[in-house]
């Protein structure tokens, strides 16, 4: 008779819980995830920052106007190939930090997940 009361109470408690731990659970999740978006936008908009400062500049604007194939009268311009150009902007770069940030969860947050049911994205 004590164990049926027992598992009862037990019952009534994890059917209780549930819902406000799996709540919280999903709500923290989705916070960690913003965060790291916001850490990666942050970063994005202080490259962007630092590329308008130099694009004020009058170095700057002969810079991009150089790299965009203009020239003064009297130069030549040439065109190196293989070279990447490597200041442009990803815009996958926020994408990327959270896939990142995903893949490298400890086990235990990846059994939480699937036993509240948390989907990265949702």
């Amino acid at each position: 008779m004590v164990i049926a009361i027992v598992i009862v109470v037990a019952a009534l408690v994890v059917g209780v819980l549930w819902g406000p731990a799996r709540a919280y659970y999903l709500a923290w999740r989705e916070s960690e995830v913003l965060k790291v978006e916001y850490a990666a936008l942050v970063a994005q908009n202080e490259a962007l920052d630092h590329d308008l400062d130099r694009l004020q500049s009058l170095e700057g604007i002969e810079d991009e106007a150089r790299r965009r194939g203009y020239v003064y009268p009297g130069e030549e311009a040439l065109v190196v190939k293989g070279v990447e150009d490597q200041q442009q902007t990803d815009p996958s770069l926020v994408q990327r930090a959270v896939d990142e940030y995903e893949a490298n969860q400890p086990w235990y947050v990846l059994w939480l997940d699937a036993m509240f049911g948390y989907q990265s994205g949702s």
